[in-house]
């Protein structure tokens, strides 16, 4: 499903693809990490008066790939 994203960003010309995930699904930062997602440092909280922070991630899309 992730690469199916990744195509369709492709498709529409994207260089990057970008993603926010709860930082508390540490299994869902994994499969973004081994799939080549790198964290951007920004953050923010999951919804307004929210503790649970949300993390950027960020991967470069290479063309036609």
């Amino acid at each position: 499903m992730l690469r199916g994203r990744e195509a369709w960003a492709r498709a529409r010309r994207a260089h990057a693809f970008l993603l926010w995930v709860n930082e508390a699904l540490s299994a869902a930062t994994r499969l973004y990490e081994r799939a080549g997602y790198q964290r951007t440092g920004a953050s923010e909280p999951l919804r307004r008066g929210s503790s649970q922070r949300s993390i950027e991630f960020s991967r470069a899309l290479a063309p036609g790939r």
